[in-house]
């Protein structure tokens, strides 16, 4: 994503988070003009979180341990941005963890973020044609 804005010429201001070290080493390597850091939720206040694949990687088997893990970070973005959150996931008809990639239902996962969250709405792209797209406003 942060390639397609700096090929667009986009005017925007830019921090990315990862849980990974390497992958933030890397990420600081390649773009250098950009802030970096090891977390799991933005340190700063934005306008947006977007969260692009961060979710499909599960480190558990445990379906609800890790659908709790989503909802508390997502929880956790969402108090540190002004507007409001995005992000996606893999989804199949029946939920489960499979390779260590999580896949949703997406009535299911619609459901619980209407638990957590005020205003949520879905998208899906032909472009990614496995993946469904949530955003979360903040208001």
């Amino acid at each position: 994503m942060l390639n397609y804005l700096i090929e667009k010429n986009i005017i925007f201001e830019y921090e990315g988070y990862d849980i990974n070290k390497q992958m933030i080493n890397y990420c600081k390597n390649k773009f250098f003009n950009f802030n970096f850091y090891l977390n799991n939720s933005p340190i700063n206040y934005c306008d947006v979180s977007i969260m692009s694949g961060t979710y499909n990687y599960a480190v558990t088997d445990n379906i609800e341990s890790w659908e709790s893990y989503v909802i508390h970070n997502l929880s956790e973005c969402l108090k540190k941005s002004r507007l409001g959150i995005a992000f996606n996931l893999q989804f199949e008809k029946k939920r489960n963890i499979r390779n260590n990639i999580y896949y949703t239902n997406v009535q299911y996962m619609f459901s619980l973020l209407k638990r957590y969250f005020i205003k949520i709405e879905k998208y899906y792209t032909y472009a990614s044609s496995k993946d469904i797209y949530f955003l979360i406003y903040k208001n």
